[in-house]
């Protein structure tokens, strides 16, 4: 049952990333696309840097409490 949902979850990932490709070839002029790629490449690089540099910020303020020495 959960690879099933896995596998559905990726299958509607796929298409999503190919409506994507497909708008941006159809939207943006030749001359612009790898400005646009660029963008696009270095927002999401960008952004998985904040998710990344977050996660240990959240968690550690999640379970502040079990750090905390008792006497």
């Amino acid at each position: 049952m959960l690879m099933a949902g896995v596998a559905a979850s990726r299958l509607g990932l796929w298409m999503f990333d190919l409506a994507v490709i497909q708008q941006m070839q159809d939207l943006v002029p030749e001359s612009d696309r790898c400005v646009v790629g660029g963008v696009q490449n270095s927002l999401q690089a960008a952004l998985d840097l904040m998710a990344i540099s977050y996660s240990p910020v959240f968690v550690s303020i999640l379970y502040m409490h079990m750090f905390k020495i008792q006497f």
